[in-house]
């Protein structure tokens, strides 16, 4: 009841405050809208969250949250898909000290909080933020030369070969072209896709964004391949949802998922919007939807709204969860902005990995790397006391 008449409407009303000009009046707008969207979120949980152990071969995790995203730390935090242990369940007021007895022991404690649930940060050497979601975004006030220019080689090298198969497309805001995308390309394509870590919307849910704008569907000799809803968001065109034929990857080898993405590029170009958004990929480098978006030159901009976030937490850590860690490319929220996490440990990053590191961060607009732990502050008089006296000039 809670999520259909408090939760649910209140989420369709953001992206027509996201489409006003943007003010004092829209900030406050979206900022009580999801306020009160938190509070019902709050509310369905009866203010408890599960503490679960991740159990892996080499490592295990302490989660703490309302497990939206437990499936994918699962899979993310280790080589292979951790064992899940429960512990119980825990009113919000004693998470502190829950994670503070784990922290104790030692080893990643991984809180999933609701937005509402601010404030507590323990003083560990590991502690950073994540979003579960972001956004990657094109500017499109450009020539379509300067576009293709921000890509890489590799993604300029897919559009060349997509173009010479004979994909065509068209847009669509017919009811039954929507029935067959949700049921044969969307459904089989993100099971296929994603098995257990599949975030699946319902008919009614996608039904909504698509009476919102509608779907551009890519054709193969006449016939539907794959397809991509979109609609726009003031001067904003967002791809959302997206499918292949069957969920088959034989399409999706040949330029099928590459084609729906340019199409869509074009039909936003064509709308007059002056940027396009590429949908929503998790917030790591790792991340294969990610690296693809990045590859296309698209910036990382945040998801407006989403109700939780990741913290992460350490006093210390094994170095083989440090590497680990390292090579998923975590985006944290920081003060300048959205930075790659690097765990600062003896045997870590060579000079080269860290350069290539540098540059990934760079093309998707991240703001660098963030060093953990980082280093303690130097006092002034610790500074001075590391330089040598200069001599006196000779007379």
């Amino acid at each position: 009841m809670i999520l259909r008449h408090w939760v649910r409407p209140l989420e369709r009303v953001v992206p027509h405050l996201e489409a006003l000009p943007k003010g004092p009046r829209r900030t406050w707008l979206l900022k009580g809208t999801l306020a009160f969207r938190d509070l019902g979120r709050l509310a369905m949980s009866r203010l408890r969250v599960n503490v679960k152990r991740l159990v892996g071969p080499s490592w295990s995790v302490i989660y703490i949250g309302e497990e939206y995203s437990i499936e994918e730390l699962r899979h993310v935090l280790f080589p292979e898909p951790a064992e899940v242990e429960h512990l119980g369940r825990v009113f919000l007021w004693e998470v502190p000290v829950v994670a503070n007895d784990y922290l104790h022991r030692g080893g990643l404690v991984v809180c999933e909080l609701n937005r509402l649930v601010t404030g507590w940060r323990p003083e560990v050497p590991y502690c950073f933020l994540v979003p579960p979601w972001v956004r990657q975004v094109i500017p499109l006030d450009r020539p379509l030369e300067g576009i293709l220019a921000r890509m890489n080689q590799g993604m300029r090298r897919n559009l060349r070969k997509m173009w010479k198969r004979g994909f065509a497309y068209r847009f669509t805001q017919d009811p039954a072209d929507f029935d067959h995308f949700y049921h044969e390309m969307y459904l089989p394509y993100v099971q296929k896709r994603h098995g257990a870590r599949a975030v699946l919307s319902t008919y009614g849910e996608l039904e909504v964004t698509f009476r919102r704008g509608g779907l551009l569907l890519v054709t193969h000799g006449g016939e539907p391949v794959s397809g991509m809803l979109g609609y726009a968001v003031g001067e904003i065109w967002r791809a959302a949802s997206l499918g292949v034929h069957r969920g088959s990857f034989e399409w999706v080898t040949r330029g099928a998922i590459t084609a729906v993405f340019w199409y869509m590029l074009e039909w936003a170009r064509q709308q007059g919007a002056r940027f396009y958004d590429m949908g929503s990929s998790r917030a790591r480098l790792g991340d294969g939807v990610f690296n693809f978006k990045r590859q296309w030159g698209a910036r990382i901009s945040p998801v407006v709204g989403y109700h939780t976030r990741w913290l992460f937490l350490a006093r210390e850590l094994p170095a083989s969860l440090a590497h680990h860690l390292t090579q998923q490319g975590f985006l944290a929220e920081t003060p300048v902005g959205y930075q790659v996490v690097v765990i600062n440990q003896v045997g870590g990053l060579t000079a080269q990995e860290e350069r290539r590191l540098e540059r990934m961060a760079a093309q998707a607009g991240a703001a660098g790397l963030l060093f953990l732990p980082e280093p303690y502050p130097v006092s002034r008089w610790e500074r001075e006391a590391a330089v040598p006296p200069r001599e006196a000039p000779a007379t």
